[in-house]
């Protein structure tokens, strides 16, 4: 195996080091550590249903960690002394989204929830927040009552924020989503924003007229914020749609919400009779180049509007009859190439019949590829685990891939945190640095880095796998994505 070499054998022993809580190491006056979540919030493992980690975000220059759960708590930690420096309660729903201001001055916070409001907080004194303004989602996309609001899932029937992002003018650009059922029907509304971050006040909305019908997946964009590009798919069957279509991506001028152009991907049939997606979109900084990936396991380059690349990274393949294919919504681009990652293998849900299981993995799954934007493949790298997410740092250097099999399955496969210096030339071995172990599993997406690229925070919550002794704790790891010689 690729992880197998002198390289990484190098760092065995070091990676494997776990610190007591609070207990942190300075390299070269930085900080590593763990912070401990049970004493920090208690309704994580007191609740009659145990709350879940749901966001995580470092400010730009690693001193305070934010972590919120699907409870409506949340908590601002000190990441020098591992105290608290805020907690509260910001609603009766799930904590959606958190993240920072590049200057740390303002944290942005989404909740999904009956009223899906965005907070924005001043936090630029070392006392509790003070709020400056709010806007609430609900206005816009409606709200709703859960056909069965004492359901664990809930939740996902509320409006709120799929994505809250800030780009380097000190603007937000949010997606805002609301998806339930009225009478038996499936109902949706979405709405994409760039608002001034100082006043909450809306630069534009998109569409301007009303919500689009259709679910925005996840949006990419462009350093300086003149490029973004949203999915969507589905919608509602009772709602026009104008011109816009599901199972298409959309680039829009980010200074002024217009479209500039937009592609309907087929579907990939006879397997598919729609084309849905994850997170599978992702913008280079510059904005000259867009990555794509469908549901299906197909992969697609775009320059401007022009489709130069395609591929079919995890598509279905059948074995012994059985149509097998892989996960592909975890993408990342820098200005070199764009980042797709394939998860582990499952059997589409219309064409189980009387299999569930896949009777084999997926030869392309579990692979991290990167291409280069003309189309070249440029490396890759066999995962360990099932990814749980994708950060690259802002300079674009620092690749973080946490891996992790969540939930209660019988498995031995290491969970962890793989770490890739982008900038390296060479393949995957070449780029690869290290992967932080974790004895615990890693929920998806609770992995943050901090602006400058030196620290990344990792949620660890304990796991039973196959129902077995508990391992690991519930914390979260402040690591460097190198290890540095102190000697």
């Amino acid at each position: 195996m690729q992880n197998q070499s002198s390289k990484t054998r190098k760092f065995s022993a070091m990676r494997a080091t776990l610190f007591t809580a609070y207990a942190f190491i300075f390299y070269s006056s930085t900080v590593c550590g763990q912070i401990d979540i049970d004493s920090i919030l208690p309704p994580f493992s007191k609740f009659q249903r145990p709350a879940q980690p749901t966001t995580i975000a470092l400010s730009p220059d690693s001193s305070q960690l934010v972590l919120g759960t699907n409870s409506g708590y949340l908590a601002t930690i000190s990441t020098i002394t591992g105290k608290v420096i805020w907690k509260t309660r910001i609603s009766q729903g799930y904590v959606k989204h958190a993240t920072f201001s590049l200057n740390g001055k303002q944290l942005y916070l989404g909740e999904q929830s009956a009223d899906g409001f965005i907070f924005c907080y001043d936090v630029s004194k070392s006392r509790k927040p003070r709020l400056l303004w709010q806007y609430r989602l609900a206005d816009d996309i409606g709200t709703s009552i859960p056909e069965n609001p004492d359901d664990y899932y809930a939740w996902i029937q509320y409006p709120g924020p799929y994505r809250i992002a800030n780009t380097k003018q000190g603007d937000l650009i949010v997606a805002a989503v609301h998806s339930w059922y009225k009478d038996g029907k499936s109902l949706i509304k979405s709405q994409l924003y760039r608002f001034d971050a100082k006043t909450g006040k809306p630069i534009w909305k998109f569409p301007s007229e009303r919500p689009l019908p259709m679910i925005i997946r996840w949006f990419d964009y462009s350093h300086d914020g003149r490029t973004i590009a949203f999915v969507c798919d589905k919608y509602s069957i009772d709602q026009p749609i104008g011109n816009l279509k599901p199972g298409s991506l959309y680039v829009i001028n980010g200074e002024t919400g217009k479209i500039r152009w937009g592609h309907t991907f087929k579907a990939f049939t006879p397997y598919f009779d729609q084309v849905t997606f994850w997170r599978g979109v992702a913008v280079s900084p510059d904005g000259k180049s867009i990555g794509t990936t469908t549901n299906d396991g197909r992969a697609f380059i775009f320059s401007e509007e022009k489709l130069i690349w395609q591929e079919d990274l995890a598509t279905p393949i059948e074995i012994s009859g059985v149509p097998i294919t892989a996960t592909s919504g975890t993408v990342g681009a820098t200005n070199d190439f764009m980042i797709f990652i394939t998860g582990d293998t499952f059997v589409p849900y219309d064409l189980q019949k009387d299999v569930k299981r896949p009777p084999m993995a997926h030869p392309k799954g579990l692979t991290l590829f990167g291409y280069q934007w003309n189309g070249k493949k440029s490396w890759q790298w066999k995962l360990e685990n099932v990814p749980q997410g994708l950060r690259i740092d802002l300079s674009g250097k620092y690749a973080a891939i946490p891996i992790s099999t969540y939930g209660h399955k019988n498995t031995e496969m290491p969970n962890g945190v793989s770490i890739f210096d982008l900038t390296t030339e060479g393949g995957g071995l070449d780029k690869y640095l290290r992967t932080h172990r974790l004895a615990g599993q890693i929920p998806y997406d609770m992995i943050a880095f901090s602006q400058n690229g030196r620290h990344i925070a990792v949620v660890e919550t304990v796991s039973s796998p196959g129902g077995k002794e508990q391992r690991g704790k519930n914390q979260v790891h402040i690591i460097t994505p190198e290890i540095e010689d102190t000697n």
